[in-house]
């Protein structure tokens, strides 16, 4: 039986951690995860969705899914993407967005990339800090 690689979507602002503030101890963590994530894209152990944002802003399913997430609170920019990532049948929507986080949908786990990391693999993650 083979296990099928998990499929992630990362938020756009997921790539502009390298770019925040470095010395914050969590945007650090985050920039890390996320690289680390990178590596396990790379390495063809995790599968990453692109934002194919020409594609999904005409897709009739995408926006009725978004219109669903948007109408329980979460800004229409955000809600695109998390619908995109279900429409991919993503298993995670990695995010550094706290905000966005609290949103829940069975769909999809959306989930902080140290959270992910940690949850996928604590040891090789704390190996390469």
């Amino acid at each position: 039986m083979t296990l099928r690689k998990p499929k992630i979507y990362f938020d756009g602002h997921s790539f502009d951690l390298p770019y925040d503030d470095q010395a914050q101890p969590r945007k650090g963590l985050e920039n890390k995860a996320k690289l680390y994530i990178e590596q396990q894209v790379k390495e063809n152990k995790l599968i990453l969705i692109p934002s194919e944002t020409s594609e999904f802003k005409e897709n009739a399913d995408v926006i009725s899914i978004a219109k669903e997430i948007s109408s329980k609170g979460i800004a229409d920019d955000d809600a695109i993407h998390v619908a995109y990532a279900i429409y991919t049948d993503c298993d995670f929507f990695i995010s550094a967005d706290s905000m966005l986080l609290k949103f829940r949908d069975n769909r999809i786990r959306l989930i902080n990339p140290v959270d992910f990391i940690m949850m996928k693999a604590p040891f090789d993650f704390a190996a390469a800090i």
